[in-house]
């Protein structure tokens, strides 16, 4: 069989101008399509306005979308319709899907006429991350519990009908088979090296936080909201920074941006750094910092974790969700999640005991383990197995 360029195609919600991991996760992927393939790579995302943008062989389509509530500036797509003309007219050999509510409809509708693969990727436990909690803060706990349990249905049903699932969990891997989702393909994800590094350390970056000699700095990457428990992590600090010497930094942005910005005015050691787009900058900043603070619990692998630890930081996180694996005792600490205190208490103990020698394990922890060749070696494969075996069958029926 004559090989000929694939045009590859992610189609997701959770992608914005500000967004995280999975922004970084396809912005990797394009990196590899463009340096190690002949591949076209299609990626399909909500927007403020329709639009088509084509560099090389990047396409990007933007799908108008309204803005979810307490959630900005992520947009939901409504327009299947829309979604289904976009494929038909890009004729993808093969689709991913990073989220699962309504896009795999249009998706699986392309299949049917065009006999294609769809793979998923659950970057996110969204029955546990955002049904439960926000049903539970609406209507009661019990309310919370049973609409957690249909949406794990929901799980069921949907990735079934993919030609497999990736998870970059074994966590995560062993729940979705114990929920009964079949095809399940586990994959780490990666990690810039080279980019995120201890020797991109600034005596002059230390400085402009405002970080004298000796003082610890502690770093927050991401998003500001509750999911990532980020309210937790700026009041458990507020409770012990007259005790420890040091100050916490939060990058980003998000619906808690106002809490930030307050708790700063309150606290002279916390400071706050708009949401910054150069991977450069952000590495500096990591690498100038000491302790890497996670609090939230429903990470699914946690590329903001990988990130700091290739940069040389220890991790003080919490005992849940994909954090578990991230952070054996030997490069971090672990806290009980949900817990102020519990999480103050962490960062004190991280603080004063061998943080240093924690974050040059953390190094050497991530050299061993995590690369974006590694991972996309293992997806391109993943991709290739399904497109040949989809061809296999064209050819049976056509001999029909």
């Amino acid at each position: 069989m004559n090989y000929r360029p694939l045009k590859i195609c992610d189609l997701t919600q959770s992608y914005t101008e500000t967004s995280g991991g999975i922004r970084t996760y396809i912005h990797e992927k394009q990196k590899y399509i463009l340096q190690n393939t002949d591949d076209s790579h299609l990626l399909i995302v909500p927007g403020e306005h329709d639009s088509r943008e084509k560099r090389g062989r990047l396409i990007i389509y933007r799908v108008k979308a309204p803005l979810v509530k307490n959630c900005e500036p992520f947009r939901f797509i409504m327009r299947l319709d829309k979604v289904y003309k976009i494929l038909c007219l890009e004729q993808p050999d093969i689709i991913e899907l990073g989220s699962a509510y309504v896009l795999p409809y249009p998706a699986m509708a392309y299949q049917g006429q065009f006999n294609i693969p769809i793979v998923g990727f659950y970057h996110t436990d969204y029955p546990n991350t955002y049904v439960k909690p926000v049903v539970d803060q609406v209507l009661h706990r019990r309310a919370g519990d049973l609409c957690e349990k249909i949406s794990y249905q929901y799980v069921k049903f949907i990735y079934n009908q993919f030609d497999a699932t990736i998870l970059s969990s074994i966590q995560m891997v062993e729940k979705l088979k114990k929920l009964g989702v079949k095809d399940l393909q586990h994959v780490y994800l990666g990690v810039d090296l080279q980019t995120f590094h201890p020797q991109h350390r600034k005596s002059e970056m230390r400085r402009s936080l405002g970080a004298l000699n000796g003082e610890t700095v502690f770093i927050y990457h991401g998003r500001f909201d509750h999911e990532k428990r980020f309210d937790l992590l700026l009041q458990s600090f507020h409770l012990i920074s007259a005790q420890v010497n040091g100050l916490l930094c939060v990058i980003g942005e998000g619906p808690l941006k106002g809490l930030a910005h307050r708790m700063a005015t309150e606290n002279p050691k916390i400071r706050v750094l708009p949401y910054e787009k150069d991977r450069q900058q952000i590495a500096d900043y990591l690498a100038s910092a000491d302790i890497y603070c996670a609090a939230g619990p429903h990470e699914t692998f946690g590329l903001s974790i990988i990130e700091a630890q290739a940069s040389g930081l220890a991790v003080c996180g919490v005992r849940a969700g994909a954090l578990i694996e991230r952070v054996p005792k030997h490069v971090g600490v672990l806290a009980e999640p949900n817990s102020i205190a519990g999480y103050a208490e962490a960062l004190t103990e991280l603080s004063q005991n061998g943080f240093k020698q924690k974050g040059a394990l953390a190094r050497r922890h991530v050299e061993e383990r995590f690369s974006w060749e590694k991972s996309f070696s293992k997806i391109f494969s993943i991709y290739d197995n399904l497109i040949r075996f989809h061809q296999r069958a064209d050819v049976s029926r056509k001999a029909l």
